[in-house]
């Protein structure tokens, strides 16, 4: 399990992918709304089920920046990563709507450059309402089976 939990920061970092709350370039300041976290979902009626790993956030100069790590784990199958590149983020409250761009994804190639839009509900530290994710709509979002986000809005 070590070895997995090495790779993902390791590879960001090969991809040049932000792993700090600064941007490479250093211009743009302080974050000024963020999304930060981990967590599993599963589906009810499928064995299917995912890991999100997210470090988004804007800058003063309302700059997206960040990387996530996706990975879905089919039933008798090894995961499924994508690492993906943030390339905008908006935030209302405790909702954060974060696209991204896939730069690697070792099982598929062809997944490289697609977009993608997914969400996250902080619904706070009570684990009898858990954070919620989704991608594209925010009417399909999935309970956070374990793990925490962290939204964090400008206001």
């Amino acid at each position: 399990m070590t070895t997995r939990s090495l790779a993902a920061p390791a590879l960001l970092a090969m991809l040049g992918l932000a792993l700090t709350d600064r941007p490479a370039d250093g211009r743009g300041g302080p974050p000024v709304a963020s999304v930060r976290g981990n967590g599993t979902y599963s589906y009810d009626d499928e064995p299917k089920r995912g890991q999100v790993q997210s470090r988004a956030w804007l800058d003063a100069d309302g700059r997206a920046h960040g990387s996530v790590v996706w990975t879905a784990v089919e039933p008798d199958a090894s995961g499924y990563p994508w690492y993906l590149k943030v390339t905008g983020l908006a935030v209302d409250g405790n909702t954060a709507a974060v696209e991204a761009v896939i730069v690697y994804s070792p099982q598929a190639p062809e997944d490289v450059g697609t977009r993608i839009v997914f969400f996250v509900v902080d619904n706070g530290t009570d684990p009898r309402t858990p954070d919620e994710i989704g991608v594209a709509v925010p009417s399909n979002l999935l309970p956070v089976r374990a793990g925490n986000f962290t939204v964090r809005s400008a206001n």
